[in-house]
């Protein structure tokens, strides 16, 4: 694979990742919001996650390598606040479905932190 083929892979994978992180958090604050249970938690969970996902997929459409990987990092920090909520809830499946998406998101922001550090300063390409 060359150089630039890594280059993009490293950026769609976690791209994609962080996208599916941040759709999966609106996945499941807006049922909340709009179920019986709604309340002033609820709206705030909604309105973040909601926000989050409009900037990943704003920094995916620019192609910002720095935007995504600090998003992708913000997300990876989400989903392990997440899993300690599941913990401290004795719940396994808000403790492992947040710790997988923790562990891909962070492995994926790491590759790509480690593409943007092996990359010429003076490439000439976009973030």
């Amino acid at each position: 694979m060359s150089s630039s083929q890594t280059k993009a892979s490293a950026f769609w994978i976690c791209a994609i990742i962080t996208t599916l992180n941040a759709a999966v958090s609106v996945g499941f604050s807006l049922p909340r919001l709009l179920g019986p249970e709604n309340g002033e938690v609820a709206l705030y969970a909604a309105s973040r996650s909601s926000a989050l996902l409009l900037v990943v997929l704003g920094v995916v459409w620019l192609r910002s390598r720095a935007g995504l990987a600090a998003l992708a990092f913000a997300m990876s920090l989400v989903q392990a606040f997440d899993t300690g909520i599941g913990i401290l809830d004795h719940n396994p499946g808000k403790t492992f479905g947040p710790m997988a998406f923790a562990v891909a998101t962070f492995v994926s922001v790491s590759f790509l932190l480690r593409e943007m550090a092996a990359r010429p300063a003076s490439s000439g390409e976009p973030e």
